[in-house]
């Protein structure tokens, strides 16, 4: 059995508990992965700021999705979404964009 293999293994026998504490303590796993984030891009100068970025968000995206829904990382409970006048994409119920609104305007 190689290590990948171990790996997840692993991750399949404990993913309940994963998710369970990713459920329980988003709050406090996303302070942990942007104190990390800045600490290696402080030792590695921004060097790799983007990669860090895309590297924490994907983790976030992995890990909150694991129950099935996307509700355990981003904005806080209760926290109003920022509104524009512009008009945007809309998905659907089924996750498809909405083709039925107007192009957004141009310049």
């Amino acid at each position: 059995m190689g290590l990948m293999d171990k790996i997840t293994g692993a991750f399949e026998k404990n993913k309940d508990k994963i998710t369970d504490a990713v459920d329980q303590h988003g709050d406090k796993i996303e302070q942990g992965l942007e104190r990390a984030g800045e600490f290696i891009d402080d030792k590695t100068g921004g060097k790799y700021s983007d990669q860090i970025d895309q590297g924490q968000e994907k983790l976030k995206g992995g890990l909150d999705s694991l129950d099935g829904t996307a509700d355990d990382f981003g904005a806080e409970p209760g926290a109003e979404t920022p509104t524009t006048d512009a008009p945007t994409d809309a998905a659907t119920t089924d996750g498809t964009l909405d083709t039925n609104l107007p192009p957004a305007p141009q310049g």
